[in-house]
């Protein structure tokens, strides 16, 4: 009987030592350029997340946001996939349009690993 506990023991502690969790963060990041492909400074990119139901498209919330830094680039990590996600780009006053308003963000698992995300937008004067 206590051999048997004993090897029950060790196979548990083994398959515990092999176990390693999966970080499914996803990284997002890319740069909102103006016509002639300059970075725009200070653009609010909002990350939006919704649930997805079984025959409903998915409904999103705003949920955070981020600015782009000076050479237009901006980034985000992505925490909790247990939710779908967008990326939008806010348009700045001095400009009339963007190319997408908001990109969905692809949660792709290949390997056990997350792709990384390059979202770009380009604004119109």
């Amino acid at each position: 009987m206590f051999k048997q506990f004993l090897f029950l023991l060790t196979v548990c502690f083994i398959m515990m030592s092999c176990y390693k969790p999966q970080n499914l963060d996803i990284a997002v990041n890319g740069q909102v350029s103006d016509q002639n492909n300059k970075g725009v400074a200070n653009v609010t990119i909002y990350i939006n997340r919704g649930k997805s139901e079984s025959i409903w498209p998915v409904s999103y919330d705003k949920y955070d946001s981020v600015f782009t830094n000076s050479a237009g680039k901006y980034s985000y990590l992505i925490t909790d996939y247990k939710y779908r996600y967008e990326v939008c780009c806010k348009i700045p006053s001095q400009y009339s349009g963007v190319d997408q308003f908001c990109k969905k963000v692809d949660q792709s698992i290949i390997d056990g690993k997350t792709i990384p995300n390059t979202i770009n937008f380009k604004l119109t004067p």
